[in-house]
C-alpha cells in the first residue's frame, strides 16, 4: 500500500488518482528497479474498512491510497493493480511530477534579502553609534 496527498500546490503527488480506469497502469521507481501494474480495481472506503488492503498469498498487488472526496477526505480511494512486465516508457518519471512554485520561490527570497539588509542595517548602525557618531 503506497499513500500520497492530493490538491497539495507543490507536488502532483496523488491529484490525479481519481481519473485512473481500470485496465490504466502505474509504475513504481524504487533506486533502479521499475515495478509496473495494471488497474483492476478501484474502491471508496471508509477510513475504518481495512479489508481491501490485506496480502492475498501468491498474488502480487500493489493498492494506492488516498483521501476523497477532495477537500471533505471523509472516505479512502483505493487504486488496486497487479504486477504486469515494465513497459519501455515506465522507465522514465514525468517531468512535472513535483512542481515547484516560482511565487513562493520568489517571496521566500524576498525574505531573506529583507531579514539579511535588517540585520546589516542593525549592525552598522550600532558600530557607529559605538564609535560616538550619530
Amino acid at each position: 500500500v503506497l499513500t500520497g496527498h492530493r490538491g497539495l500546490p507543490s507536488a502532483k503527488l496523488f491529484s490525479n488518482l481519481d481519473e485512473m480506469e481500470e485496465g490504466d497502469t502505474f509504475s513504481i521507481h524504487v533506486l533502479d528497479r521499475t515495478l509496473t501494474y495494471q488497474v483492476d480495481q478501484i474502491r471508496i472506503v471508509e477510513p475504518r474498512e481495512v479489508e481491501d488492503l490485506e496480502i492475498e498469498e501468491g498474488k502480487d498487488y500493489c493498492t494506492l491510497l488516498t483521501c476523497t472526496p477532495y477537500g471533505i477526505n471523509s472516505h479512502r480511494l483505493l487504486v488496486r493493480g497487479y504486477r504486469i512486465a515494465n513497459a519501455v516508457s515506465a522507465q522514465r518519471i514525468p517531468a512535472d511530477a513535483v512542481q515547484i512554485d516560482i511565487v513562493i520561490v520568489v517571496l521566500a527570497v524576498a525574505v531573506v534579502i529583507l531579514l539579511a539588509g535588517g540585520i546589516l542595517w542593525f549592525l552598522v548602525r550600532r558600530i557607529y553609534e559605538r564609535k560616538g557618531g550619530r
